[in-house]
């Protein structure tokens, strides 16, 4: 092939006798034999589904490394109007696929909190570069949301600088916890269970609520009230 390109001669050459159509086609050829195509890089694709087995569109989809769970999640995909998905460019590894539609009540399954009574997720290992996967994921009950307002008890102001943590009564290692928004609020989804809620600040005795009943599919709105510590 080199020698195509750097001989003119030896190109009129081969043209005249073999024709220039056909002397195409043997360098195409020698190509592909040298540079041979690049493998299509691994895809995983599949379809969201509810108890229901409709599709759930808007889903937020993820892959997890079983062995990196700590690196957190890889490719948050959007499912379409149909419940589908692709996740491409896929490095090789064994993975959870997991779902989740936080604003119907379905949390992020790769805490345990949220997976407690959901179905199990796929699992796929994706051994070669070109693999082309396929997936079912199937969302169990969905859970309800909280939406809850920190207050100050006597100003009635909102409480700056909170965190809560959420955890299932009688089980407090299933928790989650985070930080309020900036004007003391909280809004997450939570499994339909009983539930206990603490909710700290600085300057704020620990305020607490137990068994917060969540219902399926059903918003929980709360008002916490905090008080400073008595002087």
């Amino acid at each position: 092939m080199l020698l195509f390109a750097a001989c003119p001669r030896v190109r009129l050459f081969w043209g005249r006798c073999i024709g220039e159509n056909a002397m195409t086609k043997v360098c195409l050829i020698v190509l592909l034999l040298i540079f041979p195509l690049a493998a299509a890089p691994a895809t995983v694709r599949g379809v969201v589904i509810n108890l229901s087995k409709a599709p759930v569109l808007d889903a937020k989809v993820s892959l997890t490394d079983i062995y990196k769970a700590a690196a957190g999640a890889l490719n948050y995909v959007a499912t379409d109007s149909h419940g589908r998905f692709t996740i491409a460019n896929v490095p090789l590894g064994t993975y959870f696929v997991h779902a989740q539609k936080r604003d119907s009540g379905y949390g992020d399954p790769a805490f345990a909190f949220f997976a407690v009574g959901a179905p199990a997720f796929p699992k796929i290992k994706i051994e070669t570069e070109d693999q082309q996967e396929s997936v079912t994921v199937k969302l169990g009950k969905p859970g309800g949301v909280l939406a809850a307002s920190i207050v100050d008890a006597e100003r009635g102001t909102s409480v700056e600088r909170a965190r809560y943590r959420l955890s299932i009564a009688g089980d407090p290692h299933l928790y989650i916890s985070s930080s309020a928004t900036e004007d003391g609020r909280i809004l997450t989804p939570a499994p339909p269970l009983l539930l206990d809620l603490e909710v700290t600040a600085p300057g704020y005795e620990a305020a607490i609520v137990l068994n917060v009943k969540m219902e399926s599919g059903a918003r929980k709105t709360l008002i916490i009230t905090m008080r400073k510590p008595l002087q």
